[in-house]
Order: C-alpha cells, then sequence, then structure tokens
C-alpha cells in the first residue's frame, strides 16, 4: 500500500514522518489497507483500455487508399470515395446500439471505423464521398421519426453536435436509411430498409426524434428512445459503456463485462490542416523546390530568380546551348542594397558563344 503512494510529508504528534516508512501502529483502519490494492489490482487491468492512442493521419490515408480512391475536391480539399455499388449508403449496413455517449453506431465496411466517426458524408452526383476530420462521435447523423418507421442519415456536426448541413441537402430522399423502429434491436443492412414510395412519404410527414438521457441532470440526446425500441425485452435497454483498443488489432480483454465495448478511436496527431496537408504529400509528393537555400533566401533571391541565375551561368560557360533569351529583372544585391538588372542573353548557334543583344537607341 505504501509504494503506490506518492510520498508527502505528514506532521503528527508534533514530529514528520513519511508515509512510505510510517509505522502500521498510526494506521487506525488496516481494511482500507485491502481496499486499495483490491482497487489497484482491479484497475490495472482497464487503464489502458481508457486512454486513446495517438497516431499520424498517414496510418489512415494508407489504409484507406486500399478501400477506394482520394480525390481533389474543389470545397473540401480532399475527399475519400470507397469502393462500393452506386446503390451503397453510410450507416446502412451495421448495428446501433445505445451507450454512454449516446446512440453509437457499429458499421461492417472495412472503412467505417473511420469514415461513420471522424469528419463527414457529403452527396454528389449520386457518389458518396467522405470529407476527413479530427473529432470522434459515436455517430453522425440526423434522426427523424413517424409512426413506427425511423429515418437517418450522414451530416455534418459542429463541436456542439449541431447539424451544418444545408436544407437543400437534408431534402435528398435517397440519402436517407428508413425501416422499422424495432428493427434497431439486431444488425440491419439494406434488405430491412422500407421501399422508396413509402420512405418519401415518411419524409413528408417526418418530425425530429430526440429522447432524453438521464444521469446527474437530464440530456437532451439525439435519436430514438431506447425503451421504444427494445420493446419485446422485459429488461430495459443495456447502456454500453465505451472503451478505447490502443491497436486496431488489439483483441478486448479476457474476462470483460458484457455491457463494454472496445473500439479503436485514435487521436490524429495533425489538426485538420494538416491531415489535408498529409493527403496531398502522399498523393502529389513534395516539390523540389518546396523548401527555399536559406542562403539564397538571405541574399534577397526568390527560388525562381536563383533557378533562372544559374541558367545564365550555364549558357555564358556555354554548358548548353538554349537560343532562347533568359531574362532575370529586379535582382537584389544583398551587399549593395542596389537593384541591378541583368541584359538578356542570347546565343550565337554558330559559335556558341554569349553576348548581350545590341542597344537599339542611337549613340550620342
Amino acid at each position: 500500500m505504501f509504494l503506490i503512494c506518492h510520498k508527502f510529508v505528514t506532521r503528527m504528534n508534533g514530529k514528520c514522518h513519511n508515509v512510505l516508512i510510517m509505522p502500521f501502529k498510526y494506521f487506525r483502519f488496516p481494511f482500507l489497507l485491502i481496499l486499495i490494492f483490491q482497487a489497484h489490482f482491479c484497475f490495472a487491468g482497464i487503464a489502458p483500455f481508457t486512454e486513446r492512442p495517438k497516431i499520424d493521419f498517414d496510418e489512415v490515408y494508407k489504409e484507406l487508399a486500399s478501400q477506394g480512391t482520394w480525390e481533389k475536391h474543389p470545397k473540401y480539399q480532399w475527399v475519400f470515395i470507397p469502393k462500393a455499388p452506386a446503390s451503397w449508403k453510410p450507416y446502412q449496413n451495421g448495428q446501433w446500439v445505445y451507450s454512454d455517449g449516446g446512440w453509437l453506431w457499429m458499421g461492417k465496411e472495412p472503412w467505417s471505423w473511420v469514415t461513420d466517426h471522424y469528419g463527414a458524408w457529403a452527396y454528389e452526383k449520386g457518389q458518396w464521398k467522405w470529407i476527413p476530420s479530427t473529432k470522434w462521435y459515436p455517430s453522425s447523423v440526423l434522426w427523424q421519426e413517424a409512426g413506427d418507421l425511423l429515418g437517418w442519415r450522414p451530416v455534418k456536426l459542429d463541436q456542439f453536435q449541431e447539424v451544418m448541413d444545408d436544407i437543400e441537402v437534408l431534402r435528398i430522399h435517397e440519402t436517407w436509411n428508413v425501416t422499422l423502429r424495432t428493427n434497431l434491436e439486431h444488425p440491419i443492412d439494406a434488405s430491412l430498409m422500407v421501399a422508396p414510395e413509402m420512405r418519401d412519404a415518411f419524409l413528408v410527414k417526418a418530425d425530429a426524434c430526440y429522447h432524453i438521457y438521464k444521469t446527474y441532470r437530464d440530456f437532451e440526446r439525439a435519436g430514438p428512445e431506447p425503451a421504444k425500441v427494445w420493446v419485446r425485452t422485459a429488461k430495459p435497454p443495456v447502456v454500453y459503456s465505451i472503451f478505447t483498443l490502443p491497436k486496431k488489432d488489439t483483441p478486448p480483454p479476457a474476462g470483460a463485462p458484457t455491457k463494454n465495448i472496445y473500439l479503436y478511436r485514435p487521436v490524429f496527431a495533425q489538426d485538420e490542416d494538416g491531415i489535408f496537408r498529409r493527403v496531398k504529400i502522399n498523393i502529389e509528393g513534395k516539390r523540389p523546390n518546396e523548401k527555399s537555400n536559406i542562403s539564397e533566401v538571405l541574399k534577397g533571391l526568390s527560388v525562381d530568380e536563383k533557378a533562372k541565375l544559374d541558367k545564365i551561368q550555364k549558357l555564358r560557360e556555354n554548358k548548353i546551348s538554349d537560343p532562347v533569351p533568359v531574362t532575370v529583372t529586379n535582382t537584389t544585391d544583398s551587399l549593395t542594397n542596389q537593384t541591378a538588372t541583368t541584359p538578356p542573353t542570347t546565343i550565337d548557334p554558330a559559335t556558341k558563344s554569349s553576348s548581350p543583344p545590341k542597344s537599339t537607341k542611337g549613340s550620342k
């Protein structure tokens, strides 16, 4: 017990005693010793599953690259398009479970662990495209309900989990998943979705779907009331606790409580801008002159100006033959702090020698 205590000094009877070496005669509650040891060993196995690992987004990029394509986008910078049939929709093949973080989606697609919990889906020209981001959500959907039917579709959420999509986007009927409320008791897929005609009729009369989650106070949460989903069971629905796996291939701990769910939900080392930059570098690679030579920068020359001057020098040394004039203007001399202009240089194809062009002005 004393080994796991922090060293600090406590005053007893006017004397200072180190807790690590404090005599047992001062310890008046020996049963606490047993409780502390039990708590230490019970929680030692759970602690690794409470801290989220930190990874480079390159790991996500490489995994998704084998499951679809990355494309440059005029509005979203970079998007991921999975290899899926034309009729495929996000949040359609998997299972809804209720957790301490709200309705949690557990998708069956190999990319679902990241695309259905980070960032957002966008629907353009009959195709779903994933926009990466950094924050993890149990799910990113908008819920609607009417009678015995429930509907949901992917949306972009802000930090307060408010929907950011335009109303025109939400009105696209084919982007919605609609099924019977009781179907959420078990895994679902496209075969359990209602026909397009019933879906369209549902969306016309559907209302927003929320419920109250009771804990130390009442919270309003998106999605149906769990008790109205599991109506066939006599027991109240299970509220699962979310724990974190340190690696994607790490199995849940043996003997873990059945109400615990273990998910791989890492924190990315990059912010949102850094994520798009990593995608860009992985696809396009680094430009050779992306970083300037510091010595040339100190001399007041840009990378392009330095390249042009190098080419002029090679021309003058007769190392290459190029009849096209090369001009460098407004080059700053760092020593004299003056601006000099280098006249165009031409190459005589016959002699392969360079000479400045003759002045067109009349001589005095």
